[in-house]
């Protein structure tokens, strides 16, 4: 879950706890927090000050935009002013009698200090590009929680609860039904003689892993929701084979061309193939890929 308490893209890092105030800045390790804080990078910006954020020129100290101000002061960059972490922590870190959310000197106008609503915050945090936020101790909480893949930027799946990239991550593929005419789409002819439902398997080959369901015997919607979890990287190609297995030969019924994968495929849960015959619309399988 990644979080802010600033109503920007900026802040600063402050030292918690008093004796530490004037600790010397070092870029390496300024930036090292602000990575670990979600923060795409940090930078000093005097002596002990750490600057983390999203966009590099914030921080360079020119009127970039040309609108006669300074961007680390500009609206795009956050809100007019620097606000420090620290100043939701809940600590006295400048030492001077009160919490540093009520310091105006200190902590400048931030909205998100001493009197979060609810509607404001979770305003605040949808449009710097969260997923949405609550006052949690008075202080505004962003996060990237979901629970939908609407929630989550299109090039992202909603994973176990949290917006992610979507690739190279483990994911349960399911097998899980078909539909078929009852005579063969291509020819008319029957699956089975004397002419009947046929017994219905489906292999799968995806990303280098395999699975193949049971047999779901004379039946033409056969059924399985049997799956196996497979690590999905960008360029993951899918193909699957449904087989009617007789005494002798099996016999194919259907297959698909080579599938890439996409983050499309992984938000919407899976993907199906469909067949017309007869003037009639059959999804002859579907598959399931979802987190696991």
């Amino acid at each position: 879950m990644r979080s802010f308490e600033t109503a920007g893209l900026l802040a600063l890092l402050a030292i918690a706890g008093c004796e530490k105030d004037e600790e010397p800045c070092n870029n390496i390790q300024c930036d090292a927090d602000c990575r670990m804080a979600y923060w795409s990078f940090g930078i000093c910006l005097g002596p002990h000050e750490c600057a983390c954020g999203t966009d590099e020129y914030c921080f360079d100290l020119v009127d970039n935009d040309l609108d006669g101000a300074t961007d680390c002061h500009d609206a795009d960059c956050g809100y007019e002013g620097w606000a420090e972490l620290s100043c939701n922590d809940g600590i006295d870190n400048d030492c001077d009698g009160d919490l540093d959310c009520y310091d105006i000197g200190d902590c400048g106008a931030s909205p998100f200090c001493g009197g979060c609503d609810n509607a404001t915050c979770n305003a605040g945090c949808i449009g710097s590009g969260f997923t949405g936020g609550v006052c949690v101790a008075g202080a505004c909480q962003c996060t990237d929680d979901c629970t939908t893949q609407a929630q989550c930027p299109a090039t992202e799946v909603c994973y176990q609860g949290e917006c992610q990239a979507p690739w190279s991550r483990l994911y349960r593929v399911t097998i899980l039904e078909g539909h078929l005419p009852e005579r063969q789409w291509w020819d008319d002819a029957c699956y089975d003689s004397p002419c009947g439902p046929p017994d219905v398997v489906v292999s799968l080959s995806l990303a280098g892993a395999s699975c193949t369901t049971s047999e779901a015997t004379d039946t033409y919607n056969p059924s399985w929701y049997e799956y196996c979890d497979i690590t999905i990287g960008p360029g993951s190609v899918l193909t699957w084979t449904m087989l009617d297995i007789d005494l002798t030969v099996d016999d194919e019924i259907a297959s698909n061309e080579p599938y890439t994968l996409t983050v499309v495929d992984l938000r919407a849960g899976g993907l199906g193939w469909t067949v017309d015959y007869s003037g009639t619309t059959y999804e002859v399988l579907s598959i399931g890929i979802d987190p696991p």
